[in-house]
């Protein structure tokens, strides 16, 4: 475990926990002190994964359910929440992407709606009652970069993944005066094209149009919603490469130290309001909404891995 453990006695749960994005959450989470609950299909990725967290020092448990299977969602939140002893955050990431423009079939829009939009809602169904007796928690859904319209403009194809997760942005944004009364936020993460299975197939034109990421860039970003207690930083649609983007040039404007808001604001009013990051909808208005994301990110030192 990281000598760092900010996270420490946070109890987080996590789908999609065994493979890609979800594994190395699970794994970063846990090094920064998390114990997490993992969830998926796949009981023998989820048992070695958990294995190898507790083989580090690390807390983790696991319980297996099939997102498209409400049911089963509910069981399997239910037993992670017992496992851990409670819940603080739940990270829906769990997600499928087909290519297609148009589907083929009823079976594939079910999978993909049922997966990418349906399968948050039933796990946020399943955590609000510990949420809402507590009186406090989190939840950060993984949405894309994609789910934006004017992103997904430059790409012609996987129509259902594109509607799920602008669906999720929307939940994301209007689900917030609800959940404010429970003091509960929850915020979206929305990365581009991120080195994992998911994105196997995908053209590569349209990956050296927009870049990939490794998995393990986007801790900072999860790490900061699940450290964060303050219940009004919520309703917040982060892209990742528009934010790192940022970072990257406020760094160049700031060498050796994190500015303030007041001091940044103007640099970043002066760059991005050039046309061609009009991909990312309003930037000015996303780094002004998301100016604690960004500032975390300039002040990250962190391992991004054990």
């Amino acid at each position: 475990m990281s000598e760092h453990a900010f996270l420490s006695n946070k109890k987080i749960i996590i789908t999609g926990a065994s493979a890609g994005i979800g594994k190395t959450l699970a794994m970063g989470l846990a090094n920064f002190g998390a114990n997490v609950g993992l969830l998926s299909r796949s009981a023998d990725r989820l048992s070695e994964l958990a294995q190898e967290i507790k083989n580090k020092g690390g807390q983790a448990a696991f319980a297996t359910g099939d997102m498209q299977k409400s049911v089963q969602v509910h069981q399997a939140i239910n037993k992670l929440v017992q496992k851990l002893g409670g819940i603080d955050v739940l990270i829906n990431n769990a997600g499928i992407m087909d290519l297609n423009p148009l589907p083929d079939n009823y079976d594939e829009i079910d999978r993909t709606i049922d997966t990418d939009l349906k399968g948050p809602l039933y796990c946020t169904l399943a955590v609000m009652p510990y949420f809402s007796k507590q009186h406090s928690g989190a939840i950060i859904n993984t949405s894309s970069l994609l789910s934006l319209e004017a992103a997904a403009n430059f790409v012609q194809y996987s129509v259902l993944y594109t509607i799920a997760k602008a669906g999720l942005n929307i939940f994301t944004r209007t689900i917030t005066q609800r959940m404010n009364k429970d003091g509960v936020q929850v915020n979206a993460i929305l990365p581009g094209y991120v080195k994992t299975e998911l994105i196997h197939d995908v053209p590569q034109k349209d990956i050296d149009t927009f870049g990939a990421i490794q998995p393990e860039e986007l801790l900072p970003f999860f790490a900061f919603f699940a450290a964060n207690e303050d219940s009004k930083i919520t309703g917040r649609l982060i892209p990742v490469d528009l934010f790192k983007s940022a970072a990257h040039f406020a760094r160049k404007q700031f060498p050796g130290r994190v500015p303030t808001w007041e001091e940044l604001e103007p640099h970043l009013k002066s760059r991005y309001s050039d046309p061609k990051f009009a991909v990312y909808g309003e930037p000015l208005r996303l780094f002004s909404e998301g100016r604690k994301v960004l500032l975390w990110l300039l002040g990250w030192n962190q391992p991004l891995m054990k």
